[in-house]
């Protein structure tokens, strides 16, 4: 499709305008839609959800030391995993809840591809978190990017903020972009990073992927289909309790 195709694809209802308008009590047209996309000179970008069916693999983002992981996904993290890998999709929207294991899925979309992999983390304590599993389920230690350390190798955990900011620095370097989290944050600088940092996959997680301003059908736009295993919630985790209160 051409662009300007694409931008009234990528231009959504925001979902959160009415609320908007009932709390500043006056009407706000300029904020009843959302762009998925960022204008610049001469140029559009899109997601890379709207050029899914272009995006490649090249030996040139493969590992250079063979992933190995050493740890058995659970029947949820299975599913995902085969979902996955048994469609031609490369970009993805995994939905898990509380303690489901995410960051398992993490180092099992390394194993499954074995490819380079940059991971965007929330917050340093995530960050930190998900070092922790590669080190304790993994032949791998990653490496750090964030304000304090500038470390760049074949599995790298950054921050949203250094994505968004140093996206030139990761430009071209990783097969996997995984971004953690994702509904946090979701601006036009994030916009611009996962459609120019130049990867062969993008997934995006989250246990709640959706935003005020967007519903699922619109993050799918940014980061793919939609998966969520429909047994997930039959647990205790997940359980909402009733309170009464005396």
């Amino acid at each position: 499709p051409t662009a300007t195709k694409l931008m009234k694809i990528y231009t959504v209802q925001n979902q959160d305008y009415q609320r908007l308008e009932k709390v500043r009590k006056k009407p706000l047209p300029r904020l009843k839609y959302k762009k998925l996309y960022t204008e610049e000179w001469r140029r559009v970008l899109f997601p890379l959800w709207a050029f899914n069916h272009r995006l490649t693999s090249d030996d040139s983002r493969k590992l250079r030391t063979p992933f190995e992981y050493t740890w058995t996904p659970t029947a949820e993290q299975k599913e995902v995993i085969d979902e996955i890998n048994m469609l031609s999709y490369r970009t993805w929207l995994i939905e898990m809840k509380t303690w489901r294991g995410k960051g398992h899925i993490i180092l099992q979309l390394a194993n499954l591809f074995q490819e380079k992999v940059l991971i965007a983390c929330h917050s340093r304590s995530n960050m930190q978190d998900t070092i922790n599993k590669f080190k304790e389920f993994s032949n791998y230690v990653p490496w750090e990017y964030h304000s304090q350390k500038k470390e760049i190798k074949d599995i790298t955990v950054t921050t949203h903020k250094s994505l968004t900011q140093k996206t030139d620095e990761f430009a071209g370097k990783f097969g996997i972009l995984i971004v953690d989290e994702c509904d946090y944050n979701l601006t036009p600088e994030m916009l611009k990073a996962i459609a120019t940092v130049d990867v062969n996959w993008c997934f995006g997680m989250s246990w709640t992927p959706t935003t005020k301003e967007l519903d699922l059908e619109s993050m799918e736009l940014v980061r793919g289909p939609h998966i969520k295993v429909e047994w997930q919630e039959d647990n205790w985790y997940n359980l909402i309790p009733d309170i009464l209160r005396l």
